[in-house]
């Protein structure tokens, strides 16, 4: 079956393992930071959808398309941290649950 996505580095090998020739290839540098933000897209999607039993594994998998997002734009994880930090700081997190009905403007 054609699938035409981004797939972790351990994934064809696990399906060789499994008896499935597969086709795989490697993508060119720009073409990678295209295909790593369709797959946050994909991924982001799963966790929308996803039920309880499977949520943690799908943030998990959007927390590791954004690691490597930051990777491909030459950030390492403790910078891409960091910006997590100081935005944090600036503006807050999300942990109050507060919807803006009106920004004023």
């Amino acid at each position: 079956m054609r699938v035409d996505k981004l797939v972790r580095d351990r994934v064809p090998d696990e399906l060789r393992r499994l008896g499935r020739t597969i086709v795989v290839t490697a993508v060119s540098d720009g073409e990678y930071v295209r295909c790593l933000k369709s797959k946050l897209v994909e991924e982001v999607d799963e966790v929308v959808n996803a039920e309880s039993a499977e949520f943690l594994d799908e943030l998990a998998d959007v927390i590791e398309v954004v690691r490597a997002l930051a990777r491909a734009h030459k950030f390492s994880v403790e910078e891409l941290a960091a910006a997590v930090a100081a935005k944090q700081r600036r503006l807050g997190g999300f942990d109050a649950g507060l919807f803006l009905i009106d920004n004023g403007l």
